[in-house]
């Protein structure tokens, strides 16, 4: 897949947020992402390994922020431990239900706002280079693209 990263240059949060509204994962909410977690692996083609687990430390630790509207979770947008004064957004996922209502963006809008609340100079996220509805969704959010790479998964 051939991807794009793109850093933030500075947050511009949505002029007309969603309905709804953002908060931490739980461990309530454990079986759900494991089901996005899986659903965004198999959209994206990226290797999932040990997605339970996964799910469980990065609820453990924070850093996973779910859009909410009426009391349920519509989108899921993640940022890394911050290393080096640098915190990467991922996954960001929202179902094919709940697309084109901007809970996406406003879940990443979530993420940044706590990596930035974390002290950290740098957030960056990769997109898929040939899915224009995620890269200009994240340019109008403030990132820009710096570099362009491809991501090789060999399967044996």
């Amino acid at each position: 897949m051939q991807q794009k990263l793109h850093q933030l240059d500075r947050l511009i949060r949505p002029q007309h947020p969603p309905a709804g509204s953002g908060r931490s994962a739980t461990v309530a909410d454990r079986d759900l992402l494991v089901d996005w977690f899986r659903c965004f692996a198999e959209e994206t083609g990226t290797a999932s390994g040990n997605i339970g687990a996964t799910v469980s430390d990065r609820i453990a630790r924070g850093g996973l922020f779910l859009w909410d509207v009426d009391g349920r979770p519509v989108s899921l947008a993640g940022a890394s431990v911050p290393a080096g004064g640098c915190v990467r957004i991922t996954p960001v996922y929202t179902p094919p239900e709940s697309r084109k209502h901007g809970f996406g963006g406003a879940a990443v809008t979530a993420a940044v706002q706590y990596a930035l609340g974390a002290g950290v100079d740098t957030v960056v996220l990769f997109t898929d280079a040939a899915n224009p509805a995620s890269n200009s969704l994240y340019q109008a959010l403030g990132f820009s693209p710096t570099a362009e790479s491809v991501q090789v998964i060999y399967f044996s």
